[in-house]
């Protein structure tokens, strides 16, 4: 949070919420890597890995 804080200071943007919509729009594909990544990062427990496979196909 702090590197996009820094980054929306530097452009001298209002707030970190016009930088946040500007830049960090994701690719469908990026979004399910992102959220991918969560159990693998954060030892996501075997039930919500099957919720997360059945929601979103991973």
């Amino acid at each position: 949070m702090a590197d996009l804080k820094a980054v929306s200071q530097n452009l001298m943007h209002g707030n970190v919420g016009v930088t946040d919509g500007i830049y960090t729009i994701l690719s469908d594909q990026d979004r399910r890597e992102r959220i991918r990544g969560w159990g693998v990062s954060r030892g996501m427990s075997a039930r919500l890995r099957r919720f997360q496979s059945s929601r979103w196909g991973m």
